[in-house]
């Protein structure tokens, strides 16, 4: 009998595929928040997983201990055990979440038209709308094609890491100078270490989008144990990935950081018969990461508000048009900021906001709350001892 995947393995790979997904793999995440400050790019960067390991601990622990079944049964009560203060919390949670499908929805359509236009020279504006067309008939009338699609996550994980090993070997005596001499230095204007604090962190809580749907997940955890092994599996892949992709860029800095996917990039400047397999196969694998990406950020919009909008409206079909409208209109108006201005503009709104509601309050009251649960549940197990020995 085949063994199953244990719970927590299947939650960092969830965890990993989230932060690795099609803005990461392109290498634009890692340019903008870590390799533009230089060799010193990558500390702030990794002081932020371990704080983001932290959280994810006393949210995910929490969610075990009361065995959470949505998001909602973490944040009516992680904070205090009261049913106003839940009520808000829900709510903000909600608005985090809509904001975090928006943009994502914006740096996918930015990212294929970034993609279009750096490899076949095509206006930014025709890749995008090619891909909001694209996406509105799968999500009206294909829906089995996004199902098989999201399967092909694991590729773009082995595609991103080929590249980023293919990049560090091609490129490895301008990595060593650059991580070892003037060359590295940083190419922002601003590189204070308050600016480059502010970056590195800003990058961690964008990677912080996951949190709701791991919650569900960190609800079938057996134990503590598979809490803490979740934790430690998590950083490994994503601190791991982060250093991957900034080495990779380091070994053509600083000229790769000029263009928008500096990972395609890193391919372009292979020459023969891997040059051939590599672009071929990356930009496949990264447009259809784009579409699943895309797609489970509409899906998910769609399971979530197509029940409200059923009690206004009796067609199915018109409600998910009218949602998909909605959300790939606002996908839109962000594109207009180009993909650099999504993964800064609008990922320091998105930061700026789950600093007040999910990273400071969930790593200052959380542990309050695990104790309060653990505390219930001993005086529970006390309270049917006593009543079995009487």
């Amino acid at each position: 009998m085949k063994k199953k995947t244990p719970m927590y393995v299947l939650a960092a790979l969830m965890w990993f595929g989230f932060h690795c997904g099609a803005g990461f793999a392109s290498g634009a995440q890692v340019k903008l928040y870590v390799a533009q400050y230089g060799t010193i790019g990558a500390i702030v960067p990794v002081i932020a997983w371990v704080a983001n390991c932290l959280f994810m601990y006393v949210g995910l622990e929490y969610s075990r201990l009361i065995k959470a079944k949505s998001y909602r049964d973490v944040g009516a009560s992680i904070y205090w055990d009261n049913p106003v203060v839940g009520k808000i919390a829900i709510f903000l949670w909600d608005v985090l979440i809509f904001m975090s499908s928006i943009s994502i929805l914006g740096s996918c359509v930015a990212g294929c038209g970034s993609q279009m236009d750096q490899l076949f020279g095509l206006p930014y504006w025709v890749g995008c709308a090619f891909f909001i067309a694209l996406m509105v008939v799968i999500l009206c009338f294909g829906k089995n094609i996004l199902e098989r699609l999201g399967k092909l996550s694991a590729p773009l994980i082995f595609m991103f890491f080929a590249v980023c090993i293919v990049g560090i070997i091609y490129g490895f005596p301008h990595m060593v100078e650059a991580l070892t001499t003037d060359l590295g230095a940083p190419i922002v204007e601003d590189s204070s270490f308050g600016a480059l604090f502010k970056s590195g962190f800003t990058y961690g809580l964008v990677q912080l989008g996951a949190f709701q749907a791991l919650t569900v997940m960190a609800g079938k955890f057996e134990s503590r144990k598979e809490t803490v092994k979740f934790i430690g599996l998590g950083f490994v892949m994503n601190c791991g990935a982060m250093l991957a992709s900034f080495l990779s860029l380091m070994a053509f800095y600083p000229d790769i950081l000029e263009l928008a996917l500096p990972t395609l990039g890193i391919i372009q400047k292979l020459t023969g018969p891997l040059y051939v397999i590599l672009i071929i196969a990356y930009n496949l694998v990264l447009f259809l990461a784009y579409i699943t990406t895309a797609g489970g950020m509409a899906g998910g919009a769609q399971a979530r508000y197509l029940p409200l909008l059923k009690k206004k409206i009796n067609s199915d079909l018109l409600c998910r048009i009218i949602i998909i409208v909605v959300f790939f209109g606002a996908a839109t108006a962000l594109s207009t900021l180009g993909l650099d201005g999504i993964l800064t503009t609008v990922n320091e709104i998105n930061s700026a906001c789950r600093l007040p509601v999910w990273y400071i309050p969930i790593l200052i009251l959380g542990p309050f709350s695990i104790h309060r649960v653990v505390k219930a549940q001993r005086q529970k197990k006390l309270a049917q001892s006593d009543g079995e020995s009487g």
